[in-house]
């Protein structure tokens, strides 16, 4: 963000340090996507000191409805975020950490098994509820070894009506907002710059404003997939924005009763360009730079194998 007053007063540097203090303000933003079409619909902007957790609380209060999944990572899933899910009549799928909930209640046939979650999880009281614990690994198609243990838990009890096995891949779907967060930072160029806006109404209308182009450009791309009955990951991001782009003139000069056919014209072109399925791709852990928590990069790491498996193929349960 640009460094006015005013600015860091809402939004303060990352860090306070004299010496190691980051050179502009920032902002944090939380963000609840749906996974098949990408589209961002909600989000909370809060200054970078606070944390994840309070912001999802209130994007589950405004948003999640009955027969909606919420899927999250380990930072955001706990036990908050599901009884706050259920009160809506919402599910949850996420990951645990290595330590909770290791104590099964009930074991189930596919190896899954129930726990209780409690509101205070420290001395097991107030509302509670029961969710499932699913635990496995993932083969290293390079080497042959298994990885750390990786848990989820979920309010998707009946293991004949979520098997185990459709549980683990829709859980990676959560990596989809990984991808809406590359689009709309380095495709629509939020991060090749800060933004322009000198205090925090300006800065969060700016941001809002980037949302609802990212909308608008996830929409087209979902009318144009749904003509065509293809999945939207298989229409092309990049160029549906330089489709948006060379149509621009066209668009300003076309009169009411032109519009509708104009728009038919740009889900046409969107569709000229199909993205192919995506493979199965691996991609180590590891940095190049020391003292962090993760492995150090080596050259082995630069050169990821061509996988002809399927994700599920590499997929160890832990019974």
């Amino acid at each position: 963000l640009p460094d006015s007053d005013a600015n860091r007063t809402v939004f303060p540097y990352h860090t306070q340090e004299e010496f190691s203090r980051s050179p502009f303000p920032q902002a944090r933003c939380v963000l609840l996507m749906e996974c098949g079409t990408h589209v961002i619909f909600d989000a909370e902007i809060t200054a970078v000191q606070q944390g994840e957790l309070g912001s999802v609380l209130r994007l589950i209060e405004r948003q999640l409805g009955p027969g909606m999944l919420l899927l999250c990572d380990a930072g955001i899933c706990c036990n908050q975020v599901l009884l706050s899910a259920r009160r809506k009549d919402a599910h949850v799928l996420g990951r645990l950490d290595s330590v909770s909930y290791k104590v099964p209640w009930v074991r189930l046939h596919d190896g899954s098994y129930l726990v209780k979650v409690y509101q205070d999880s420290s001395h097991h009281c107030g509302q509670e509820l029961t969710a499932r614990v699913i635990e496995y690994q993932v083969k290293d198609p390079s080497t042959g070894e298994l990885s750390a243990p990786i848990r989820l838990i979920t309010t998707l009890l009946d293991p004949k009506q979520y098997p185990i096995e459709a549980l683990i891949r829709l859980y990676h779907e959560r990596w989809e907002i990984e991808q809406a967060i590359d689009e709309f930072k380095t495709h629509l160029c939020l991060s090749a710059r800060t933004l322009r806006s000198q205090t925090p109404q300006g800065v969060e209308q700016e941001l809002y404003g980037l949302l609802l182009a990212y909308f608008a450009v996830r929409t087209l791309m979902y009318a144009a997939a749904l003509q065509a009955d293809w999945d939207p990951d298989e229409v092309s991001f990049v160029h549906t924005v330089h489709v948006i782009q060379r149509s621009q003139w066209r668009l300003m000069q076309a009169s009411c009763w032109q519009r509708p056919a104009l728009r038919q014209g740009l889900l046409h072109e969107v569709r000229q360009e199909r993205v192919p399925a995506r493979r199965l791709r691996f991609q180590a852990r590891v940095v190049k730079r020391t003292r962090s928590r993760y492995e150090r990069k080596w050259y082995a790491h630069l050169h990821a194998p061509c996988l002809k498996e399927s994700f599920l193929d590499l997929v160890v349960l832990l019974i």
